[in-house]
């Protein structure tokens, strides 16, 4: 566990009463009518569809589409209730893979049947789920068990420093591979690549994006990372990032290191304040084809109903 740990037992007794207290705080705040109404408000007009186009370096690819959601934080000022109006439009989408990066929920194991329930639900023959945890999925009050059980009973798979051959029509087309929290947990990038087949691209789920330099040095032929955690600076005015959770600079959209590309998501939810300034929430929706030689961002659609303009 890194020393800039929040929530360990070996933390330094100052940073255990922050997180609690600024955690109380955030309930506090979220069991207020008005703050969840402001931020679904934001949620619902500002919600950005983010698409990346990827390289379909196997024939396979070609076609495959991946929805990838993180910082959720279902708990703050985002219910169980908002969780399925989301997932409505993500289903308009028809991935066939949904890929979610970590802080689902907040500060309450509680707060993960609603993730229980719609992973139940909206489960359908051909889609898989997949997930690595976040920071706060180790918070006291959840446990890093809770969440693996929780979302595996579901149907989901918990990729911790772990990794899984993604088939089409019985071909192995890409490896898919996922790595605990950098800042709580015990990433270990290595383990979550072995075992893939030669020639198939890799693609990594990392909830903190200061994982990709070390994604990429293992791997020189190339590796997509999709990580989250910053929230896009979540009160960044003028672009400006006043809360720098990535030591590396990596606090939104693309970033590239040789052959690698890391995209960073703004995520869904909000912590602490029910508010977003010059980092709207976002949902990255990316499709694999033909004839593009580099992972890009191809275009957008504003507001949580228009996820169907990005239908195929």
């Amino acid at each position: 566990m890194r020393s800039d740990a929040w929530f360990g037992a070996d933390r330094p007794w100052w940073k255990r009463v922050v997180a609690h207290a600024v955690a109380s705080a955030n309930r506090l705040l979220h069991a207020i009518p008005p703050c969840r109404w402001f931020y679904r408000r934001q949620f619902r007009r500002g919600l950005v569809w983010t698409r990346l186009v990827v390289p379909a370096s196997a024939s396979g690819l070609d076609g495959l589409r991946a929805v990838f959601l993180s910082d959720v934080h279902v708990g703050s000022y985002l219910t169980a209730a908002d969780l399925q109006e989301l997932f409505d439009r993500v289903d308009e989408l028809r991935p066939d893979l949904i890929l979610l990066g970590g802080d689902l929920v907040h500060t309450r194991a509680a707060e993960l049947r609603a993730w229980r329930v719609l992973i139940q639900e909206r489960s359908r023959p051909g889609l898989r789920w997949f997930a690595v945890p976040g920071n706060h999925e180790r918070f006291p009050g959840i446990g890093l068990s809770a969440f693996h059980d929780a979302l595996s009973e579901a149907g989901a798979e918990v990729l911790v420093n772990a990794g899984r051959q993604i088939e089409r029509e019985g071909q192995s087309v890409l490896w898919l591979g996922g790595i605990d929290d950098l800042a709580e947990g015990d990433p270990r990038p290595e383990s979550a690549i072995q075992g893939r087949t030669d020639g198939d691209p890799v693609l990594v789920l990392s909830h903190h994006p200061d994982c990709f330099d070390e994604l990429a040095a293992l791997l020189p032929e190339g590796v997509l990372v999709l990580s989250g955690h910053t929230h896009g600076g979540q009160v960044a005015p003028f672009g400006r990032v006043l809360l720098r959770h990535s030591a590396r600079g990596y606090h939104r959209g693309v970033h590239r290191s040789g052959a690698s590309t890391l995209y960073v998501g703004r995520g869904v939810g909000a912590a602490i304040l029910p508010l977003r300034i010059g980092a709207p929430p976002e949902v990255v929706v990316l499709d694999w084809a033909r004839g593009v030689e580099r992972v890009e961002v191809r275009d957008s659609a504003v507001g949580l109903a228009n996820a169907g303009s990005l239908s195929r």
